[in-house]
């Protein structure tokens, strides 16, 4: 009898031991191992929820927020935030949480920093005008057919309300009309704006500007083409002489309905 009761003494004991130890282990892993617990907190990043800390231009830190979730408004126009103005047809917008060069469909302003000539006429006056209308503003993007270009910018009209930016600057005589197929669904509107600016004189078609260029160069263009050429552009210089048109003056080559060169900029 005795017997007995000191064995089922002894299982209970080491039952009671069992159940410690159980107990002692799932504390563990709970004070531990969270992830047992299902409560840990993921610490990786998701790809695409930040910009860079440095944008172009030296800062050390962006004070922009990533942007995932640009609304997309009427007739597939997407709103972007124009970060930065580089020169009168090319800025930086930020758009998909990253800042992204953006160059203007239809026109073509002059260059601050032309490889041959430097800066050209205007140039610094066309970067005003755009940095006064677009820096730091929320502007209406819309894309054409091709979406970006050779060099990975991006293409697109500017819309600021019911104005079209691209055209104003046309108006204002801060461009020239230059077209690219396939994007081409504003050249006629382009062309008529140009057409304004000629008239007035405003801008490069200003008797100033043009007499500036006349003493310096002539324009070649081809039969055969709508663009003209400083002589000198390797595309003027394929052009066989009973197929070449010239001119004495940009304006004079735009009445002609010529366009300039995207390589050389006339």
């Amino acid at each position: 009898m005795k017997y007995n009761i000191l064995m089922q003494s002894s299982k209970l004991t080491s039952f009671i031991l069992d159940k410690i130890m159980v107990l002692v282990l799932l504390w563990v892993c709970l004070a531990v191992l969270p992830g047992c617990s299902g409560t840990g907190q993921e610490s990786a990043s998701v790809p695409g929820n930040s910009i860079p800390s440095s944008l172009p231009g030296g800062a050390d830190s962006s004070p922009y927020q990533a942007d995932t979730q640009n609304p997309v408004v009427e007739d597939g126009i997407t709103e972007v935030e124009v970060v930065e103005v580089i020169d009168g047809d090319t800025i930086k917008i930020l758009l998909g949480g990253r800042v992204q060069k953006l160059r203007f469909i239809g026109v073509d302003s002059p260059e601050l920093n032309h490889p041959a000539r430097g800066e050209e006429p205007l140039a610094s006056s066309a970067r005003d005008f755009t940095r006064t209308r677009l820096a730091g503003q929320t502007i209406r993007l819309e894309f054409d057919v091709e979406k970006t270009d050779q060099y990975g910018r991006l293409l697109g009209y500017i819309w600021l309300g019911d104005e079209l930016f691209n055209e104003t600057l046309l108006k204002e005589g801060y461009a020239q009309v230059v077209t690219f197929p396939p994007n081409v669904k504003y050249t006629e509107r382009f062309r008529s704006a140009q057409q304004i600016a000629i008239q007035n004189g405003h801008g490069l078609w200003s008797q100033e500007n043009q007499a500036n260029v006349d003493g310096k160069k002539t324009y070649v263009g081809s039969l055969q083409s709508n663009k003209y050429h400083f002589p000198d552009c390797k595309w003027a210089q394929q052009i066989a002489p009973e197929r070449q048109i010239w001119f004495s003056s940009p304006s004079e080559a735009a009445a002609a309905g010529y366009e300039p060169c995207g390589t050389c900029s006339p």
